[in-house]
């Protein structure tokens, strides 16, 4: 593994080792906490910058601050939204839900999820990596956030602003200040994907301005559409050419009348990405039960896969909406509560933050798909068919179980599916998957199967 990697196989064990500790001091288990999180310290310290490891260290004290005056949120619906403010989520000062809960599904996702997809030596890593667009505020490019985001900068690979907040940026610190994250959200979000999918390669789309506080960012619709567009493009045609775009951000119902012109320049990007094999994910929703029951807008969209926010106890969120489903009348959760930040001392909340998640999950189901060791990757009609909205939901399936007591809302858990021994067997368990939707005989006819276990006996039958 490259240094990187060795720097973010550090800070992942850090955050979850952080988090036990925190876990340990709300149930008063003082002394056992205080060792476990310094004991983290150490083992992250040889990894990261003395800025970074001073940043941690304020992180631990001001835990303890915050521990003295400990109280649940009087309001679990989230802050009150204007139109497409990422600012909706709310930054719990306290640990209002069980984050130990998401260090558990990281973890289960690292030992089990990931070492099936890259092999427990990385023998599996992919040539050529997943790219993914994060459409959002940016990406952190200065100060102490920008350090504590070392271990990814590799994978980044391409950062661009589609607003017109900064026309024309020259000089380099132009073009820094065009590029840069001034809230965290965006950079919080490729977060989430690149733990999520070590492996992907990730683009940088900032269609956010800035409000005058500075405090939150406003998608831009144009800027949306530009975006979409240009991560969709092929390489040959001068664009991102990616397999992925992300957006943690909508509008609801009641504000697309006076914007209609930009939403259908939105949703007409939309329909070429889907044209361009482009799966397109958008955060489903953070509003408050009193707030107009809907799915924000892209999510809603047919072409989108919406995505909920889960409250590490297997519920969705209490901010998820129950009047509308997803496709197929299945909403899929992923972690985004009480979520750890590398930029912010305080954790975040929203689906915004789960959104990456599931997304990465779907990268993740690419990256096998494709490798040249597994017979999927000579199908072209199985790639077609993940490509796909509805190819990969029927994917998700069984890598996820129904919310008790929540029906239409199910949650992902990746080690469900990906996790088996037998990579043939997972891939011959993905095209039966793909032929509920599609077929049976229309997906992955093209498979010659290079082992001749029983599984595969009994379906050729």
């Amino acid at each position: 593994m490259s240094a990187a990697d060795l720097e973010s196989s550090a800070l992942e064990a850090y955050h979850a080792a952080a988090n036990g500790a925190q876990e340990l001091i709300r149930h008063n288990v003082w002394d056992e906490g205080i060792e476990k999180w310094k004991r983290a310290l150490d083992d992250v310290a040889p990894y990261i910058t003395s800025e970074q490891l001073d940043l941690f260290k304020r992180h631990f004290d001001n835990f303890f601050q915050l521990r003295r005056d400990e109280n649940a949120p009087s309001d679990d619906t989230g802050s009150d939204s204007s139109e497409s403010q990422y600012g909706y989520e709310k930054q719990y000062t306290i640990l209002s839900f069980n984050s130990a809960r998401n260090d558990d599904w990281f973890s289960n996702l690292q030992k089990t999820t990931h070492n099936f997809v890259y092999g427990e030596n990385r023998e599996f890593w992919p040539a050529q990596p997943v790219r993914v667009a994060i459409l959002d505020s940016g990406f952190a490019l200065t100060g102490e956030a920008h350090k504590a985001m070392k271990p990814y900068w590799s994978r980044i690979k391409d950062k661009r602003t589609f607003t017109d907040e900064f026309p024309l940026p020259q000089t380099p610190l132009e073009k820094q200040k065009a590029l840069d994250d001034p809230v965290g959200h965006g950079t919080t979000v490729a977060y989430q994907l690149m733990k999520t999918c070590p492996s992907a390669h990730v683009y940088i789309a900032k269609v956010t301005v800035a409000e005058s506080d500075h405090k939150q960012a406003v998608p831009d619709k144009a800027a949306i559409s530009r975006a979409i567009r240009y991560a969709a493009a092929p390489i040959a045609e001068g664009g991102w050419g990616v397999d992925v775009i992300n957006m943690s951000f909508g509008w609801s119902e009641s504000e697309l009348p006076g914007t209609m012109e930009a939403a259908e320049g939105v949703s007409g990007a939309i329909e070429l990405a889907e044209k361009k094999g482009v799966l397109l994910f958008a955060a489903a929703s953070n509003y408050g039960l009193s707030q107009p029951n809907d799915v924000l807008y892209p999510a809603r969209d047919s072409r989108i896969i919406p995505v909920d926010a889960e409250d590490g106890l297997g519920n969705p969120a209490p901010f998820a909406l129950h009047s509308q489903r997803g496709s197929g009348g299945v909403r899929y959760c992923a972690p985004g509560l009480s979520v750890d930040s590398p930029v912010s001392a305080v954790q975040m909340c929203g689906s915004s933050f789960a959104c990456p998640v599931a997304a990465g999950v779907a990268a993740l189901v690419l990256e096998f798909a494709r490798h040249q060791d597994v017979s999927l990757s000579k199908s072209e009609s199985v790639k077609r068919a993940l490509s796909s909205a509805k190819g990969m939901l029927k994917v998700f399936g069984p890598m996820s179980q129904q919310a008790v007591n929540h029906p239409g809302f199910n949650m992902l858990y990746p080690w469900f599916f990906l996790g088996n021994t037998q990579r043939e067997e997972v891939a011959l368990n993905i095209i039966r998957q793909l032929e509920i939707e599609f077929g049976k005989g229309n997906v992955g006819h093209e498979v010659v199967w290079t082992t001749t276990w029983q599984a595969v006996q009994n379906y050729s039958k």
